[in-house]
């Protein structure tokens, strides 16, 4: 009654066996009773078979040799077995040859185990079930690879090879190198994450907002969890609804962007200056570019080194700042007026970005808290002066006019200002053509005007802007 694989090839008169074929034992052999036994194969009704050319299969097709990973937990007399060890398959079960077979585990030299009780560890630490990314040989994801799910073990005698099924495609056999294990929340082995909750256990403390490296799937709850190592070689079982992906450049889910780069295909229109929203990591490029929504184009794989964090407030990293409150710390301190320059997200809960100041390093604010600086040292809702006239198809503005600062340049450009006049409601000026009208709009702005020199106009100030674009 046992079941049998066939290790060679065998034809006589009366039939043939191919390598791999699946048989039974149903007597000892005649020819000899001590090396051979009586099978029977598709092809091969009775064939007496050396013993050495044959494979047992136990119960839930496991072989001997066979790598297995334990979903329970046994102790019995100083032996223990835990979820998630590694064993050996090493032959039938001594106390139920039909449905279990034995196992030798680290801790465990001879277990009885039922096929439910392990799951086969295929080649690279995969199992059955698992979903995989197919890659190209230099390790980008092929276009058409998508994801797809491990079947089993390869047909071939590749130790390297699995059976793997992508779509609704035919089975593929592929080697373990081209695949990339996708874990639970989509995550990857290597990818950078955030944890958004304080952890602790006994191995050590991870705080919210510390930066983690996923290592591998969990042992217990392979289906549902990740594990983490942080700073501090501390490493953590969680669930990816704790942490948030670091992509490409450092951006997260959700962050706001500025594309620096002007994109136009059948697919959609992307200008400089437009503002998106970063959906998820890249299909094609993980390592260096993001999937972002934009307002005319919905699904863009873009490269990060393209994008410009926005903060609360439209702040961007790099920009200019004037404080707006007085705060002082450990041997540091900010007034009001001074300026500083954002460096980064918020580091702490509760506010918004990061800035440095003179004499105060990393310092988390609230947008309210802090003034924009435009180029040429002004503010948002300062009162200009124009110096030269201008005129296009469209608008005109005459030397002397009065208007208003409404914010950074829309083209991304660092030495123009976004203005309103009376016959122009919104257009992009150079900052050098404007003048601060007499009385600032508020103490930060006249420190900041002060401080930072306009910059000087071109030689034919008398003439149209070349530079100044809507």
């Amino acid at each position: 009654g046992d079941v049998v694989i066939s290790k060679g090839n065998f034809k006589d008169d009366e039939g043939s066996v191919a390598d791999g074929d699946r048989g039974v034992v149903i007597f000892w052999s005649k020819i000899d009773r001590k090396n051979h036994v009586l099978c029977k194969f598709p092809n091969f009704p009775r064939w007496s078979a050396p013993t050495k050319r044959l494979e047992p299969e136990l119960p839930g097709g496991f072989r001997v040799g066979e790598v297995v990973v334990s979903k329970i937990d046994v102790t019995r007399k100083a032996q223990t077995v835990a979820t998630g060890d590694q064993g050996t398959v090493i032959g039938y079960s001594t106390t139920d040859r039909k449905n279990g077979f034995l196992c030798r585990f680290p801790n465990y030299p001879k277990l009885n185990v039922l096929p439910g009780s392990v799951e086969l560890e295929l080649p690279g630490g995969l199992r059955v079930g698992d979903a995989v990314i197919h890659m190209d040989c230099d390790g980008s994801i092929q276009s058409n690879g998508d994801c797809g799910v491990v079947i089993g073990l390869a047909d071939s005698d590749s130790e390297n090879n699995v059976l793997c099924r992508f779509s609704d495609g035919p089975r593929l056999e592929i080697s373990v190198s081209r695949l990339q294990l996708q874990l639970p929340g989509s995550l990857r082995i290597g990818d950078a994450v955030i944890t958004t909750i304080d952890l602790s256990d006994k191995n050590g403390r991870v705080a919210i907002g510390d930066r983690g490296i996923v290592s591998g799937p969990s042992k217990t709850d392979r289906a549902k969890k990740v594990v983490c190592r942080f700073p501090n070689d501390s490493k953590f079982v969680v669930l990816p609804s704790l942490l948030d992906l670091e992509l490409a450049g450092g951006f997260r889910v959700g962050d706001a962007v500025v594309s620096s780069l002007a994109i136009s295909d059948q697919n959609g229109t992307v200008a400089i200056g437009d503002c998106g929203v970063v959906h998820g990591p890249s299909a094609t490029d993980r390592i260096h570019s993001v999937l972002c929504k934009f307002p005319a184009y919905s699904k863009l794989q873009i490269l990060a080194s393209k994008l410009k964090l926005q903060l609360a407030g439209s702040i961007r990293i790099g920009d200019a700042v004037i404080s707006k409150i007085d705060k002082e710390g450990k041997n540091q301190s900010v007034a009001i007026g001074d300026r500083g320059h954002v460096i980064g997200r918020a580091s702490l809960p509760g506010s918004e970005f990061l800035c440095r100041f003179p004499n105060f390093q990393q310092l988390n604010v609230l947008q309210k808290e802090v003034e924009l600086e435009l180029p040429g040292g002004f503010l948002v809702g300062d009162v200009v002066i124009r110096k030269v006239d201008f005129k296009n198809p469209i608008i005109s503005v005459a030397a002397g006019d009065r208007g208003t600062v409404i914010g950074r340049s829309t083209t991304c450009d660092k030495t123009n200002l976004l203005c309103q006049f009376p016959n122009c409601p919104k257009f992009n000026f150079w900052a050098g053509n404007m003048e601060l009208e007499d009385g600032p709009k508020s103490s930060a702005s006249s420190t900041a005007s002060t401080a930072v020199p306009t910059p000087a106009s071109p030689a034919a100030s008398t003439s149209a802007d070349d530079d100044e674009h809507e």
